[in-house]
């Protein structure tokens, strides 16, 4: 006689590349397995357990956690190429994108925020890069927007500007970059930099 699958068990249609064990996030976050399973009890880390009662984590979910808790991303986490969605209106700035991530980063431009919006609700980016005048209503408002969505909470944000930021404006506006439209060779380092936090 076969058992029946409890309703409350989901199907994860996804391969085990994509999930991970209790002592492997726990090498990852470089912290010993009690750790892991006070987290759990805390419900401070996604997780969910097999039939058998064992725990399995996500790797979006583990990355979220990480960069929540400022934990470094290791590289084993983020084998695809990491996704970069850049807001720009000019044909030039969206060309110096492409270029400054190069062949190892996706790269997907939009000119509209509803756009680039309704994208990332789909399919979540690592970094978002603004171009501050196609946010005429304020970096500040998007970037709090963003925050507030489930699916960009963790996505880092860089501003592009010809207006550099005054002392504390980044933060205040909650970028994790700015850069400056006329120094763009800059931004593949500061991409680099922010996908490693």
């Amino acid at each position: 006689m076969r058992k029946k699958k409890p309703k409350d068990q989901k199907a994860f249609p996804m391969s085990d590349d994509d999930l991970f064990t209790a002592p492997e996030v726990a090498c990852f976050c470089k912290v010993d397995l009690k750790t892991i399973h006070n987290w759990v009890d805390r419900q401070q880390i996604e997780h969910f357990r097999t039939p058998g009662r064992h725990l399995r984590f996500r790797r979006a979910d583990v990355i979220d956690f990480l960069r929540r808790f400022s934990y470094p991303v290791p590289d084993e986490l983020l084998p695809r190429r990491p996704a970069v969605y850049a807001l720009v209106l000019d044909t030039p700035l969206s060309g110096a994108v492409r270029r400054a991530c190069g062949p190892d980063m996706e790269v997907e431009v939009f000119e509209s925020m509803m756009d680039l919006g309704l994208r990332a609700g789909q399919v979540p980016p690592d970094v978002i890069v603004l171009d501050a005048d196609a946010v005429p209503q304020g970096a500040g408002g998007i970037v709090q927007s963003l925050r507030g969505f489930t699916a960009t909470e963790n996505c880092r944000v860089i501003l592009c500007s010809d207006r550099q930021p005054g002392p504390g404006d980044s933060g205040k506006m909650g970028v994790d970059g700015w850069i400056a439209k006329s120094s763009m060779k800059e931004l593949r380092s500061t991409l680099e930099a922010l996908l490693k936090t």
